[in-house]
């Protein structure tokens, strides 16, 4: 219900979630624009860090929501982001190092 957020009025949860696009876009960005994809990477991580600060979802369409708290779920997501930009930052370094 990430996208959603914006419509049902938790725009840190909309926030949190634009970080999946920005990953998955630096798989589909060209790899000889290492710049981007870094980026795009770096930004996504700092979205992904929003989730924390969410502490609400919505659970139906009433508008009823539950409090949560992130949890193992949470921190392999961030981990997969923050994975992303090591990996994006040594592509960009190493076409500049040598």
């Amino acid at each position: 219900m990430g996208w959603m957020g914006v419509i049902e009025g938790h725009s840190l949860l909309f926030i949190a979630w634009l970080a999946n696009p920005g990953y998955f876009g630096t798989m589909i960005i060209s790899p000889s624009w290492r710049r981007v994809r870094y980026f795009l990477a770096f930004l996504a991580f700092i979205l992904s860090l929003t989730v924390f600060f969410v502490d609400s979802v919505p659970t139906d369409l009433a508008g009823n929501t539950e409090k949560v708290i992130p949890g193992i779920g949470a921190y392999l997501w961030i981990s997969a982001m923050l994975l992303n930009v090591i990996y994006h930052r040594d592509r960009y370094l190493s076409k500049h190092s040598g």
